[in-house]
């Protein structure tokens, strides 16, 4: 496996990869390839800290399960009823649910223009970021499937008017400390500076470059911004597999079969896969697990580039899992 993850790496001009894998409900492979910066080597390693992107919204869909387990709201719960503070264009926005906002079918729009070079680090960027906002409606709510990390940065906000404190902070301990994820976070200020890596893109002429700007600012925590290792999130996949608690989000919706309450389903070797793909300026991730087998990967690489990496050993690796 080191040999073909090797080549995989080199094949792909990966800067850097980390592949965690998570079998039988045990850690099974962990291990990192390249470097966390071209301008020095600087070697990855299984506890090297990366931005995951979307992946990030595994873990503020779970946040909002655990309000919900608390019965502090309901997944059928209206926003007119939670207190947001919202300047609505369209008065139709009140009637969103929570499930709706989870499973991508709010009909909000998804966002354009993260304006990472803000680099927001304040407790009320995000108040601020919707203060600001009039917020409109792309298509009816509760009638298609429309991808919305707008709508994943409003779960945040949610979590932060229903518990009184900042959307990181509650993440921090009902989520990320209780999976012995103690270096992850969605403040990427937080972050130790020994376990940061660089971004990296290519220019037009084709070569590998360090990117200036780090894909941070706080107001996009909820839809993106989770930074972790493959070493935390095998423990997090090993912990979610295990709990029954966790089967609710496993249940495909009518209307898009091909997600639930904040993953992405996928079919691989027969077997249903759970998981989401992660991609920002800089980094792509995948993480996808097989909950009946207790079975998941993680691919974490400090590249914006050659995204197909992910498929192609993802799919390719959880196939050998399956059928050895």
């Amino acid at each position: 496996m080191e040999t073909y993850l090797k080549q995989k790496q080199e094949e792909y001009q990966l800067p850097g990869l980390a592949v965690g894998i998570v079998k039988n409900g045990q850690v099974y492979f962990q291990q990192g390839y390249g470097v966390a910066t071209i301008h020095f080597p600087k070697q990855i390693t299984e506890y090297s800290v990366f931005h995951t992107g979307s992946v990030s919204k595994l873990f503020t869909a779970q946040a909002i399960l655990k309000l919900v387990e608390a019965d502090k709201i309901g997944l059928d719960t209206q926003l007119a009823s939670l207190n947001l503070g919202l300047r609505l264009k369209d008065r139709q926005i009140s009637e969103i649910t929570i499930r709706q906002l989870l499973e991508h079918q709010s009909g909000l729009p998804d966002v354009w223009g993260y304006h990472w070079r803000r680099q927001n680090t304040d407790s009320l960027a995000l108040q601020r970021y919707f203060s600001k906002k009039k917020l409109k409606l792309a298509t009816s709510p509760g009638k298609e499937y429309r991808y919305s990390n707008l709508g994943y940065n409003l779960l945040a906000l949610i979590v932060q008017q229903v518990e009184g404190l900042s959307f990181e902070t509650f993440v921090k301990r009902e989520v990320l400390l209780p999976a012995t994820m103690t270096t992850a976070d969605f403040r990427y200020f937080a972050i130790p500076e020994e376990m940061r890596l660089s971004p990296h893109t290519k220019n037009l002429f084709g070569k590998v470059k360090v990117r200036k700007i780090y894909p941070y600012t706080r107001e996009h925590a909820g839809s993106s911004t989770l930074n972790s290792s493959v070493e935390e999130l095998s423990k997090w996949m090993i912990q979610f597999m295990n709990d029954p608690f966790h089967q609710q989000f496993l249940v495909p919706s009518p209307v898009y079969a091909y997600n639930s309450l904040g993953f992405q389903l996928y079919r691989v070797a027969g077997k249903d896969g759970f998981g989401h793909y992660g991609g920002d300026k800089g980094f792509r991730a995948f993480l996808m697990m097989v909950p009946s087998e207790k079975t998941g990967i993680v691919l974490l690489s400090n590249s914006d580039f050659n995204e197909d990496f992910r498929q192609d050993i993802g799919f390719t690796l959880m196939k050998s899992l399956l059928n050895p």
